[in-house]
């Protein structure tokens, strides 16, 4: 008697897995379709953004999300490297700026797309390096690509395996990402100062190490990761230093 009740309770049990399963199944079938018809219907759909790529000739930049409503922006500019702490309000300056573009933007097809791109990369090259276009990478539930030309936007959405193109007139992303730039000195030299602190808690002469390389690890609870050179030669005899912050290590100081 127990153990054909056991098994009772075993097969109610299966079912249930069985049934939880299948409801799972068609929650994310019906969101998938949410999403895409989302997608075709409108392509100005960023909301947010975890992870941002900006290239221009003089500028690179990455803004990487590193805690709640905080964002951390590592810039190169020539040589010298900056790390500025961003908080949600700037980054929504930058969505609301490239949605405004894509809304406004004309649907075209790969052909005419990658036709466009060839040749305005093509006459640029012909002219002076401060003319030259920018991309601009946005991640987030779609990947949105943005080729920037002086006179023109051309535009890649990607969603499920599926691709969008578009033109629109140029959003000009230089003088953003050059403030961001500028802002970043504050924090840069404050990341400075507290691997100089470390570096003399080794025994290190701090004054002969720069900033190396910066690197985002969003797994870690001390995302920043700052890694410290030796200036002089020879370098084999002082290896690079690599040191870990939490954002409010950089916050408070």
């Amino acid at each position: 008697m127990n153990s054909s009740v056991g098994y009772g309770k075993l097969l109610t049990g299966t079912r249930d897995k069985k049934v939880a399963l299948i409801m799972l199944a068609l929650l994310m079938a019906i969101m998938g379709v949410y999403w895409i018809l989302r997608f075709l219907g409108n392509p100005g759909i960023i909301e947010s953004v975890n992870f941002v790529k900006y290239r221009d000739p003089e500028i690179r930049a990455n803004i990487t999300e590193i805690g709640s409503g905080y964002y951390a922006i590592v810039s190169k500019k020539g040589k010298e490297i900056r790390l500025g702490i961003l908080n949600e309000s700037v980054l929504n300056e930058l969505i609301s700026a490239a949605n405004s573009v894509i809304e406004g933007a004309e649907s075209i097809t790969l052909e005419e797309f990658n036709s466009l791109r060839i040749n305005k990369s093509l006459s640029l090259k012909q002219r002076a390096k401060a003319y030259r276009g920018a991309n601009l990478t946005l991640f987030s539930d779609f990947t949105v690509e943005m080729n920037l030309f002086p006179d023109l936007t051309l535009i890649q959405v990607n969603a499920s395996k599926q691709a969008r193109y578009f033109k629109s007139h140029s959003l000009d992303l230089k003088n953003f990402f050059q403030h961001l730039y500028n802002l970043s000195e504050y924090y840069t030299i404050r990341a400075l100062n507290q691997s100089w602190i470390k570096l003399q808690e080794k025994g290190k002469l701090p004054y002969k190490y720069k900033i190396g390389s910066i690197f985002i690890n969003q797994s870690s609870d001390k995302p920043i990761v700052i890694t410290m050179v030796w200036k002089g030669c020879p370098c084999q005899f002082n290896p690079p230093e690599t040191f870990q912050f939490s954002l409010e290590e950089l916050l408070e100081g």
